[in-house]
């Protein structure tokens, strides 16, 4: 079963907090990680995670995340971000 996570915006209200919202920490583990790691038990198996802000640094960590999980995550840029929520949603249509 295949899981879309939307990963693209800034995370204005968490900024004073992290520069990356997924990447921010909480109770030890980044959010994305933890978002991922509960679908994961949940049964899904492939993660398709649309990012944007700060992406280059978003998709090094799910690289790595990745790898050392053994968990098939895809990445989908949206390079237009700033554009609101509704956009990410129809950018994986082909996937």
């Amino acid at each position: 079963m295949k899981y879309l996570v939307i990963a693209a915006g800034d995370g204005i209200r968490l900024s004073s907090r992290a520069d990356s919202k997924p990447l921010m920490p909480l109770l030890g583990l980044p959010l994305i990680e933890r978002v991922i790691l509960t679908a994961q038990k949940s049964g899904l198996t492939d993660f398709y995670v649309v990012i944007g802000y700060n992406g280059k640094k978003v998709r090094q960590h799910l690289n790595r995340f990745s790898k050392s999980k053994n968990i098939n995550i895809a990445h989908i840029t949206n390079e237009e971000w700033k554009g609101g929520t509704a956009y990410p949603f129809l950018m994986p249509k082909k996937y």
